[in-house]
């Protein structure tokens, strides 16, 4: 029977216990959550497809902001403290992104097949999660079911599988090497790193390659030749990132006609269709009655999603 432990750590000193409360005989596998409101963390896990258990909460008052995420896995401490140095100034950066192999005989597997972070409701406040009833090391085991919380953590708190895509960062990971990811100079939006004469953001978002990938593919004729459409790329595996096409007829007020949002094709009153291939290509219209006039300009936006 395998034992969870709960830990805080502060300045190197750890307040722990391992325990197995309501794990059930032979399960493997285990889903953890934490929700943080200021200074208070709440802890939950669930074991398999049973019940969400709160199990316990820390006040951590000390700790900034901005933290660090990640997973650690050990079964001797003894033996895995002997690979920490203590001394190295750097260490805490490299502890955490190595595995601290040749120390001891590891005889525990562990694998992980996501880790989600999103941003907790803002109806969950932090006196909510004080108040909770905790499962502690001792127990009896407190249920998430029997807590008003059920209404925002749990299977509520889970983020939906991701669609398959990329992020910016995903997609220079493609092309880059570690030590270019590491310099702002190379991954930012705006640099044009690979040389094509527009910025990264722009190879990302409209061809999905580093070479170049025009904003503008075309202006065409509508049939009829009543009226002229603007005919411009999308990544369909682009993610994180809605772009929006506008028109105006004196570059001050611009109107929305279509929007496209995680490289989903355009929606919106001028969105006329696709044309296939790679990439896509929306085609979009000014929306409005079909004529020639007054002159109509066009500018595509990308912003990033919240």
């Amino acid at each position: 029977q395998w034992q969870y432990e709960v830990k805080t750590t502060t300045n190197g000193l750890s307040t722990l216990y391992p325990r197995a409360l309501g794990v059930p005989a032979g399960q493997e596998n285990a889903t953890l959550q934490i929700v943080r409101r200021g200074s208070t963390f709440l802890l939950l896990r669930r074991h398999g497809n049973g019940p969400w258990i709160i199990e316990n909460r820390f006040e951590r008052p000390d700790l900034p902001e901005t933290l660090q995420v990640g997973i650690t896995t050990y079964t001797d401490w003894n033996l895995v403290a002997n690979g920490w140095n203590y001394v190295s100034p750097v260490q805490p950066y490299h502890q955490n992104r190595i595995v601290n192999a040749g120390v001891g005989n590891p005889d525990l597997v562990a694998d992980v097949e996501y880790v989600r972070l999103r941003r907790p409701d803002s109806s969950l406040t932090q006196n909510l999660l004080q108040a909770a009833a905790l499962t502690g090391p001792n127990g009896p085991v407190a249920e998430l079911s029997a807590s008003n919380l059920a209404t925002w953590l749990g299977e509520a708190a889970a983020n939906p599988v991701p669609a398959a895509g990329q992020t910016y960062a995903q997609w220079l990971s493609q092309f880059l090497t570690l030590s270019q990811l590491v310099n702002p100079n190379v991954t930012n939006p705006l640099a044009d790193y690979f040389g094509s004469g527009q910025p990264n953001l722009l190879n990302f978002l409209f061809g999905g390659t580093p070479a170049p990938s025009p904003v503008l593919d075309d202006v065409e004729a509508s049939p009829g030749n009543s009226q002229l459409r603007y005919v411009l790329g999308r990544n369909p595996m682009a993610r994180g990132w809605r772009l929006i096409v506008e028109t105006s007829t004196d570059l001050v007020t611009w109107t929305p006609v279509a929007t496209s949002e995680n490289g989903g094709p355009a929606a919106g009153v001028g969105s006329e269709g696709e044309i296939p291939g790679t990439p896509p290509r929306m085609v979009v219209g000014p929306g409005e009655s079909p004529d020639l006039s007054p002159r109509r300009f066009y500018r595509t936006r990308a912003e990033p999603l919240p």
